[in-house]
C-alpha cells in the first residue's frame, strides 16, 4: 500500500529523518513509538505527502495512481491552520477538495461527538479540537487513516467513541489500514497489529504486537542471581530481597533453560505493554548509537 525506499528528509539544521525503508501493508494497524523528537510526526507527514523527501521515494497504493491523496485521511497533532474556521466552513472546503467527502456522515459524526458546526475551532477546548479533526478525517471514504497523537487531551468517553469509530472504519473495508503515533501503551495494546520504534530519525525496530506480548515475561526465583543472569532469553535480572526478578525477551527459551538446570521458579507473569516498550526503546537507542 505504502512503500518508502531509502527516504531522507532534512527537517532543520539539527535534525533529519532517514534514510529509512518502510512498507505499510493493507489491513494492518501500525503504531509508531519513540521519544519526543524521534521523527514520528515527520514520518507521518512524509507518508501523507504534506512534506516531500529530499532523497529516496514513496510509492502510494500503486505507482500509476494519480489520485492517492483521495485515499489518505490525516489527523494532525494540532489544529494549526484550522483555528479561524468553523467546522461548517471546513466541511465546505473538504467537500470541494475531496470527491470522497460524505456530508451525511459528517453531520452524523457532529451529533455523535456533540460538536458545534458554527463555532471557530480556536474557541473549542483542546480535546474537542482533537475530536473535530477526527470527524473531518472520518467523514471521507479513505483507504488509509494516518493519526498523530489522536487521543491526546481527549476525555475518556470521547476516547472510547473514537476507538469504536476507528474499528468501524477498518471493518467497513478489509484493505483499509491505520498508521498512528502515540506515547500511550494502552492505545498500542488495544489498537495496533504491529509496532515500529523510532530513534533520532531512524527506524530501529519493527515488531508484531501479539508476538511481543506472548514472548516477553517476568520470572521470579529464589535461586542466586549468578545462576540465572546468563540463561538463554534473559534480558536483565534484579535482586528483590530474597527473590530474583528475571525479565525475559523469550519466555519459552528462558523457561526451558530454567527447567534444564532444575532451577526453582516461584512465579511467572506476563509483562505489561509499557514495560516491553521501555525495553524496546532502550534497545533502539543503543542500536542507533552503534549504527549512526
Amino acid at each position: 500500500m505504502i512503500v518508502c525506499s531509502e527516504v531522507e528528509k532534512k527537517i532543520d539544521s539539527t535534525f533529519s529523518v532517514g534514510p529509512l525503508t518502510l512498507t505499510v501493508e493493507p489491513g494492518i494497524v501500525t503504531a509508531l513509538v519513540g521519544s519526543n523528537g524521534s521523527g514520528k510526526s515527520s514520518l507521518l507527514r512524509l507518508i501523507s505527502g504534506l512534506i516531500q523527501p529530499d532523497q529516496g521515494s514513496i510509492s502510494r497504493f500503486q505507482r500509476e495512481e494519480t489520485n492517492w491523496r483521495e485515499k489518505i485521511a490525516f489527523i494532525p497533532q494540532s489544529s494549526k491552520g484550522f483555528e479561524k474556521y468553523t467546522l461548517g466552513h471546513l466541511a465546505a472546503i473538504h467537500q470541494v477538495g475531496f470527491k470522497n467527502w460524505d456530508q451525511k456522515k459528517f453531520e452524523s459524526l457532529l451529533k455523535r461527538y456533540d460538536l458545534p458546526v458554527d463555532k471557530d475551532v480556536e474557541e473549542l477546548s483542546g480535546g474537542m479540537q482533537r475530536q473535530a479533526l477526527a470527524v473531518l478525517a472520518l467523514s471521507r471514504s479513505s483507504t488509509m487513516l494516518i493519526m498523530d497523537e489522536p487521543l491526546a487531551g481527549v476525555d475518556v468517553h470521547a476516547q472510547e467513541r473514537l476507538q469504536q469509530d476507528w474499528l468501524t472504519y477498518l471493518e467497513e473495508d478489509p484493505i483499509r489500514s491505520i498508521v498512528f503515533a502515540t506515547h500511550v501503551p494502552d492505545e498500542i495494546k488495544d489498537l495496533a497489529d504491529q509496532i515500529i520504534c523510532m530513534n533520532a530519525g531512524h527506524l530501529v525496530g519493527k515488531y508484531e504486537k501479539d508476538e511481543l506480548l506472548s514472548r516477553y515475561a517476568r520470572f521470579w526465583t529464589n535461586e542466586s542471581i549468578e545462576q540465572v543472569r546468563n540463561l538463554e532469553g534473559v534480558h536483565s535480572v534484579f535482586e528483590r530481597g530474597p527473590q530474583v526478578e528475571i525479565l525475559s525477551e523469550d519466555r519459552e527459551k528462558t523457561e526451558l533453560a530454567l527447567l534444564e538446570k532444575q532451577l526453582n521458579v516461584t512465579l511467572i507473569q506476563p509483562m505489561k505493554m509499557a514495560e516491553i516498550l521501555r525495553m524496546l526503546l532502550k534497545e533502539g537507542e543503543e542500536i542507533n548509537d552503534a549504527h549512526y
